[in-house]
């Protein structure tokens, strides 16, 4: 999708992975994009259904920032939500503007 589409900024802090110490994540990291709330039923990367209560929609090159287990603190939230599952909507060799990643939050 066109930039012109991300007016918002959120934070976001790429998960890791797990240690002995419990879940890892990164340094906060900005990602322009647009938040859409409401509650949506999706499956986690696991197959399980469970409800999404926001989402945000980022360029193509944000996906590493936003995967799975990732934090997000989007505009006018001061606590960070979980990604649940990161959808990738890539036209590939067709080229089409509409290139874009869908992260469900928690």
């Amino acid at each position: 999708m066109d930039a012109f589409w991300f007016v918002q900024q959120a934070l976001a802090q790429p998960f890791l992975g797990t240690s002995s110490d419990g879940d890892v994540w990164d340094v906060e990291v900005p990602v322009a994009c647009w938040v859409e709330d409401g509650v949506k039923v999706v499956r986690d990367h696991g197959g399980e259904e469970t409800v999404s209560t926001s989402r945000i929609y980022a360029a193509l090159a944000d996906a590493p920032k936003l995967l799975a287990s990732s934090l997000v603190t989007t505009p006018g939230s001061n606590t960070p939500a979980r990604v649940i599952v990161l959808e990738r909507h890539d036209s590939g060799a067709l080229g089409f503007d509409i290139d874009h990643v869908c992260a469900h939050l928690i």
